[in-house]
């Protein structure tokens, strides 16, 4: 599992994100926050990165996380993955 911090803003926000990138897990059952409202959707990373591509996934931390793991895979360090 590999993760990375991102700084969201240089301005007046001090908020930080952490991303992961993991594999071979297993699906288990939610434990959301009341003030949650998440929806889970499998797709394969190619058909993330076209989502991002077309605007479907607008999440600045989604899109930085997915054009991580798509920087590493052009890199050709994820080629397992993407299998």
């Amino acid at each position: 599992m590999a993760s990375a911090g991102r700084v969201l803003s240089n301005s007046v926000n001090d908020e930080k994100a952490i991303v992961f990138l993991a594999c071979d897990l297993e699906q288990g059952a939610a434990a959301p926050d009341s003030t949650e409202d998440l929806a889970v959707r499998r797709v394969p990373l190619t058909e993330a990165f076209r989502m991002v591509e077309a605007g479907e996934i607008r999440d600045a931390i989604s899109i930085t996380a997915l054009q991580a793991v798509e920087l590493l895979a052009l890199k050709g360090r994820l080629t397992a993955l993407l299998a």
